[in-house]
């Protein structure tokens, strides 16, 4: 689905860089089940001597190497996510027809400068710890000596842990300082990765508890360890909160030609700007200077409405009638009555003035 959905996204020229990091985390887990499911292949699934893992171990290393990997990717989408400016608090362009918005306003609800010195801690501390996270889960997935329940593997899984919880608080901080007229406004834009981020924090959870009770279940600490994201449920989970994120970001990528960018009144005061109709209002009175020049103008030169014709008349009026043309004779006596009449109201006015 990643891989589908990233390319359509590349075709529509709508590829993020918040989409390479997530479709790159989903593309990876894809090629780790599919180099898992080809070790299985190989070397059936009953045959589990040292002899026949030997001749898998590349697809093993393999897998391992790009399970780490996609966790980095995902943890990167986050730490993008959680301060990506809000779409209510997005800066239109000079014009409304202008379809791209700008996403970087001087200060933003999101933004981590908005917690000061503890903002810039946080900021860079998760994304140190974003990136140990892979570092330590390939030390204990690649090297056979530490693939125990050591302390190697719990940090990693405590590290990973923290990273999502803080990640969930960065979300509702940016809810509860955002402004929106109401919260759930913003709420609702932060659901989904909310809830993939609780997901996430269950898995680091699991792999703690779970490893744990199986070592006293077993009551040895020689076995290998099976972390809760390798069970069929722990994929499971993973799978979904993938989905999750992809069904989001799908959904967030084309939200901005569905409806123009909707600013809260709250902003608008702060930042002191008026709509762009008020700003180019057109009104039909005149300067009062020039107020005195038209008075009267109406009664002497009154508006005369254009007498449009239909377009039959018209089509009619361009054939040729010859029914009303009088004949030659005609027309000389209706030209000579016309001349009578003309002298006979001259004379008239002659004796009027006399």
């Amino acid at each position: 689905m990643g891989i589908g959905v990233f390319t359509f996204l590349f075709l529509t020229n709508q590829v993020t860089r918040l989409s390479v990091f997530l479709y790159g985390s989903s593309f990876l887990a894809f090629a780790a089940a599919t180099l898992d499911l080809a070790q299985v292949l190989t070397r059936s699934p009953r045959n589990n001597t040292a002899q026949a893992v030997g001749a898998v171990a590349g697809f093993i290393y393999s897998r391992e190497v790009f399970l780490s990997l996609s966790i980095v990717f995902l943890n990167l989408f986050f730490w993008i996510l959680v301060a990506r400016c809000p779409r209510g608090e997005c800066v239109d362009k000079s014009n409304d027809l202008s379809t791209r918005r700008s996403q970087k306003p001087s200060m933003h609800s999101a933004s981590w400068n908005r917690w000061g010195l503890i903002g810039t801690i946080l900021k860079w501390t998760s994304l140190a710890a974003s990136l140990t996270v892979p570092l330590l889960q390939m030390v204990w997935r690649l090297m056979p000596g530490q693939r125990r329940y050591c302390s190697i593997y719990v940090a990693e899984s405590t590290i990973q842990t923290t990273v999502t919880a803080v990640f969930i608080l960065k979300f509702v901080l940016n809810i509860y300082i955002s402004p929106l007229d109401y919260w759930w406004y913003a709420f609702r834009e932060y659901f989904i990765p909310i809830t993939a981020l609780f997901i996430g924090t269950g898995l680091g959870i699991g792999n703690l508890i779970l490893c744990k009770f199986l070592i006293l279940l077993l009551t040895t600490a020689d076995r290998f360890i099976v972390s809760f994201t390798e069970t069929s449920l722990g994929r499971f989970l993973r799978a979904v909160e993938v989905y999750l994120l992809i069904v989001h970001s799908l959904y967030t990528t084309f939200q901005a030609f569905s409806a123009p960018c909707q600013t809260s009144s709250k902003l608008t005061n702060s930042l002191g700007t008026k709509p762009l109709a008020e700003k180019f209002a057109v009104t039909d009175t005149l300067p009062y200077a020039y107020a005195y020049k038209t008075q009267g103008l109406h009664k002497q030169f009154p508006l005369v409405t254009p007498r449009i014709t239909p377009r039959i008349n018209q089509v009619k009026s361009r054939v040729p009638q010859t029914s009303w043309i009088s004949p030659r004779r005609n027309s000389a006596l209706l030209i000579g009555n016309e001349h009578e009449l003309l002298g006979r109201d001259s004379e008239n006015l002659r004796e009027e003035e006399q």
